[in-house]
């Protein structure tokens, strides 16, 4: 289904509405036909874009009732949609409704007589078949360095690896002389997000860092609306404190960001919470189809935050850790704590941490162009088990296995829009590397006895981080393959399906 060209939907039954018996909505390029509401007369509807992020559909006629997308107001219906942005932009372009100024498209209402006696109807709600994505893989420095010339400052962020940096906006030309882009930090005001509308240097704007307590989150979701309503094309930009349950559903529901980004510095505030911290936000992301961003610390010396700036041996392993665990998660960004960490003071020269940032970062360039185009499906753990993980069911098509006694493996499933899959296997050990050993077995198990099994093959490659390009697994088999994954490393496979029929 196509609603705006080039805007790839899905429909997905998602709705439970009580005071109509039943409503289908079927939606074509430029017009819609609701069939449903028990009311005589049609019943007028409008379907439109409401800036960065959401296309709205309200209408009368009955009430309704749901978590994020059905909302009671009047008696009448408002359900708001998941769009990302340069999309909705190119679609309205295409039907001439000009940017910032979003026109309403009418469709049109049928009443029809009653389908179920049940109170309980089904609503189709359109979901965008590519939620949770972001055209670019994230890597932002917080802070800036302290060198007097703006110039060498911008040069080595982009040596560094970095693809977005704080910066000030009215030196833009000297960022795209680098090819890096700009977070934007207040005061922010309505003629400023205008000004910087159509820039082409700016990522997004920085709205807050760890907001606290709850009562913060009313004002920034307003700051949001606003940057959704005038500039849709650039990301409002919120980092979480890492605590999840009611704080974390409170802000997703109030602030609805198109972002989900926290900190969780695991070398400097213990480990053992780390992981369960990646699986209520990856849960929390995954709910509300947005992606995942996650900041860590580059320098991890548990003494830095009182003052000590000693170097460890093992910083480079644990940064690296750190990095590969969280993208088996599915994250779509990596941010580093900060500049002052990253260069020396008051100048573009790197610190043996920022070195190993900037190797880092020069890596995970090559692996988020993949990465960020993929879909997180599900992501498993060996033992010994950190908090809140699991392992693969029994059936499970493909299991990782670790080294025995070892500190085991991060199994991170995903998919991309052609179907295919994808393995990254992350290494919870930091101090060595280890062996691992891939099994794979039918994606058909339990199926019923009667049905014919099917015959397939696995046919399998292996991202090449040094060089950006795949390389066929030649012990690919229906059975499964070995490889030794360095410590903290991580490693991405594709395995494409086939079935003989």
């Amino acid at each position: 289904m196509r609603l705006f060209p080039k805007t790839q939907f899905d429909l997905a039954v998602s709705i439970l509405s009580r005071g109509w018996s039943a409503l289908t909505l079927i939606l074509s390029p430029g017009r819609g036909t609701v069939i449903g509401p028990r009311s005589k007369q049609p019943t007028a509807m409008e379907f439109s874009p409401t800036g960065r992020g959401f296309l709205s559909l309200a209408g009368r006629g009955g009430r309704g009732e749901s978590k994020r997308l059905l909302s009671r107001k009047d008696h009448g219906l408002s359900v708001r949609i998941p769009l990302k942005p340069e999309r909705a932009a190119r679609g309205a372009a295409a039907y001439g409704i000009p940017p910032n100024t979003w026109s309403r498209m009418q469709l049109s209402c049928k009443s029809c007589a009653c389908i179920a006696a049940s109170t309980a109807i089904w609503m189709f709600a359109i979901v965008q078949s590519q939620s949770g994505q972001m055209d670019e893989f994230l890597i932002y420095l917080w802070n800036a360095p302290e060198d007097p010339d703006p110039e060498a400052n911008a040069k080595a962020l982009a040596e560094a690896g970095f693809a977005v940096v704080d910066w000030d906006p009215a030196r833009l030309d000297i960022l795209k002389r680098h090819g890096l882009k700009a977070m934007v930090h207040g005061p922010f005001s309505e003629d400023l997000f205008r000004k910087l509308a159509s820039e082409k240097a700016v990522w997004g704007y920085h709205l807050g860092d760890e907001p606290y307590p709850e009562d913060k989150f009313a004002p920034i979701a307003e700051q949001l609306r606003t940057i959704e309503r005038i500039d849709p094309a650039h990301m409002p930009f919120i980092n979480m404190l890492s605590t999840t349950g009611d704080f974390l559903r409170t802000y997703m529901d109030t602030v609805r960001p198109p972002l989900l980004s926290f900190d969780y510095y695991q070398w400097w505030w213990g480990t053992d919470r780390y992981f369960e911290k990646l699986e209520g936000f990856r849960e929390a992301a995954q709910a509300a189809h947005v992606p995942l961003a996650a900041c860590f610390e580059v320098s991890a010396n548990p003494a830095v935050e009182r003052g000590d700036t000693g170097y460890l041996p093992d910083n480079p392993r644990k940064l690296r850790q750190s990095v590969y665990t969280t993208l088996a998660y599915g994250a779509k960004g990596i941010e580093w704590y900060s500049a002052k960490m990253l260069f020396e003071p008051k100048s573009a020269r790197l610190t043996p941490a920022g070195r190993d940032v900037a190797a880092l970062n020069n890596e995970i360039k090559g692996i988020g162009s993949v990465l960020v185009a993929l879909r997180s499906i599900d992501v498993f753990q060996t033992a010994p088990l950190p908090a809140a993980t699991r392992t693969p069911p029994k059936d499970y098509w493909i299991h990782v296995l670790a080294e025995e006694g070892r500190p085991g493996l991060v199994q991170g499933m995903l998919k991309d829009d052609h179907g295919r899959d994808y393995l990254l296997v992350a290494n919870r050990d930091y101090r060595d590397a280890q062996a691992v050993n891939v099994r794979l077995q039918s994606k058909w198990l339990g199926i019923a006895p009667w049905n014919k099994p099917k015959t397939y093959s696995y046919a399998i490659e292996q991202f090449n981080k040094a060089k950006a390009d795949w390389i066929p697994v030649s012990s690919s088999s229906s059975t499964g393959f070995n490889f030794v994954i360095g410590a903290g490393d991580g490693e991405l496979f594709r395995i494409a399906t086939k079935v003989t029929p």
